[in-house]
């Protein structure tokens, strides 16, 4: 017969007292299995993909008008989320309604607003807001310190018409803002903003974080980054790409376009400038009672400041909407408005294309040498450029043995990158990939200029994109030849379903070590039963002991 023991006492064997403690360790194991399994949903491992909900409020998200009574309610709820401030990059925003910014307050002139600050219980820190219309002691910041679970309410009439931004009043009060509390405010003058087809509400902020720019997983909000003004991260509306891809915004030709703009800083300001569009009508500094400026290429900003502008999308073309330090692109400072419509050559049209040649000095490196001889005699050459944002052209089809090079003429850096940008694939899984993340565990950019080659030894079609501009993507379809065909089990396409990796990290080994236990548990509860039926089968009858 088995048994363990431990400090003397029988742990497993035959009888009742086995099977109840199989039962305690079975539930135990499972416990533990169930906290652990759960851990790969949200990464908050440095270098690992992570994912959570969007927290970028939409740049359409705009009330059409001030309510028409003389007195209205506000509910800010001041919500600490976590969400996404790049693709897989997450970070603990703190907001205004669950979003950066928080949500556009449009107001009249002489209205009376009853604002309610409601710091929800599961809250880290006291939360407030400081409203640079409000005239009062802190802007409403001595009137809403609001802790944790509780609720403040104060009144304020909205005396004077422009743009003004709002933000938490709390000490840090610029770390509140580095971490996400801002917005606007918009007090129109009687009689209301004119008309326009289409009203778009963009506000800039810097991130300072734990990690560089585009580094995977959780981020923490760094504090020394933050007082040296030194961001990871410059954004429109709370994370990267809030304007490109499928979040690009659309007006029609024709269209009268307006822009609430907010500068949020804290510490930056900004040259708000629309690349290939002209500001018809500029009303500095959020001031709507002046006359506008009239014409303006590119407007400053400054942080803790807004501005108004409008202009009419006269072409069709894509509209770059960026900060004019230009560098601040590379930190996620972009965005795009889509004009859709009819033509118009007499406004815009080419009359005589430039041919591009590939007889240029370049310097070129090659991600992976041939596997074999054939292939590398056999190899032809393909060049696909990176200009205006995209990949040119973006899909195209080699045989096997294929150098491919992309040559960058953007004046921005980017990457070449496998996989696909909505579900990116871990660094060291990828096919070909120009940034070097799986060797040096940072992005390294193409710059402008610049050229980088890829031989593609598998048959296969291969997707790829640009990591800090996830919307470019192209496609190369590699045919098989009668040369390769036999060696294609060497290469790491699509096609080779031989060579994979298995990538585990420690919470998945306990993970599994758990199930393991689970299982032998299992295992061992059957056989202490089967043994305890036919130990009942074997035993002898004892027959009756009759009264003396």
């Amino acid at each position: 017969m088995w048994m363990w023991t431990v400090r003397g006492s029988k742990v497993f064997g035959r009888g009742r007292h086995s099977q109840k403690a199989a039962l305690i360790v079975l539930l135990l194991t499972v416990s533990l299995l169930t906290l652990m399994l759960p851990s790969s949903l949200v990464s908050a491992d440095t270098g690992q993909g992570a994912y959570a909900p969007n927290r970028s409020l939409s740049p359409t998200n705009i009330p059409s008008a001030p309510s028409p009574a003389d007195s209205v309610v506000v509910n800010l709820i001041t919500e600490e989320k976590l969400g996404q401030l790049a693709d897989g990059v997450t970070y603990d925003f703190w907001t205004f309604n669950g979003t950066v910014p928080g949500p556009l307050i449009r107001l009249r002139l002489n209205q009376t607003v009853e604002m309610h600050i409601i710091n929800p219980p599961n809250s880290t820190m006291t939360h407030s807001i400081d409203s640079h219309a409000i005239l009062g002691t802190g802007g409403g910041g001595a009137l809403s310190q609001t802790p944790p679970g509780q609720e403040s309410v104060f009144q304020f009439k909205a005396l004077r018409v422009g743009l003004f931004m709002y933000h938490c009043a709390t000490p840090d009060i610029p770390s509140h803002i580095a971490n996400g509390m801002y917005g606007l405010i918009l007090v129109e003058p009687p009689g209301g903003l004119p008309k326009v087809n289409k009203e778009f509400y963009i506000a800039q902020g810097e991130f300072y974080t734990t990690g560089p720019f585009g580094q995977k997983g959780f981020q923490g909000f760094d504090f020394q980054k933050a007082d040296s003004e030194t961001p990871d991260y410059v954004v429109f509306n709370g994370r990267t790409d809030s304007m490109t891809g499928n979040r690009t915004l659309q007006v029609n030709v024709g269209d009268t376009v307006r822009i609430f703009f907010l500068n949020a800083g804290p510490n930056l300001d900004s040259s708000l400038h629309i690349i290939g569009g002209m500001l018809d009508r500029v009303y500095s500094e959020g001031s709507l009672l002046s006359p506008p400026l009239l014409n303006v290429q590119t407007t400053l900003v400054p942080a803790g400041g807004s501005v108004m502008v409008e202009f009419t999308a006269e072409v069709p073309s894509t509209l770059t909407i960026v900060d004019h330090s230009l560098f601040r692109i590379h930190h996620g400072a972009l965005g795009y408005i889509k004009v859709v419509g009819p033509a118009n050559p007499a406004l815009f049209s080419s009359i005589k294309n430039a041919t591009i040649t590939e007889n240029m000095n370049m310097s070129t490196t090659t991600a992976e040498t041939a596997t074999n001889s054939s292939s590398s005699a056999t190899s032809n050459a393909t060049t696909v450029y990176i200009v205006n944002f995209a990949y040119s052209p973006a899909d195209i089809t080699v045989p096997v043995g294929t150098t491919v090079t992309w040559i960058n003429q953007d004046s921005v850096g980017h990457t070449v990158t496998e996989g696909d940008p909505n579900s990116p694939k871990p660094a060291n899984l990828r096919v070909f990939d120009s940034s070097g993340e799986a060797s040096s565990g940072k992005v390294a950019l193409m710059g402008p200029g610049s050229s980088w080659s890829y031989t593609f030894t598998t048959a296969g079609t291969y997707e790829y994109y640009c990591i800090v501009h996830p919307y470019m993507i192209g496609h190369v379809t590699v045919t098989s030849s009668s040369a390769s065909a036999s060696n294609s089990s060497t290469g790491q396409g699509y096609s080779d379903l031989t060579n994979f990796t298995i990538t585990v990290n420690g919470r998945d080994i306990v993970a599994l070590g758990a199930l393991g236990i689970v299982v032998l548990v299992g295992l061992m509860l059957i056989f202490a039963r089967t043994g305890r039926k036919e130990s009942d089968k074997t035993l002898p009858v004892q027959p009756a002991q009759g009264k003396a």
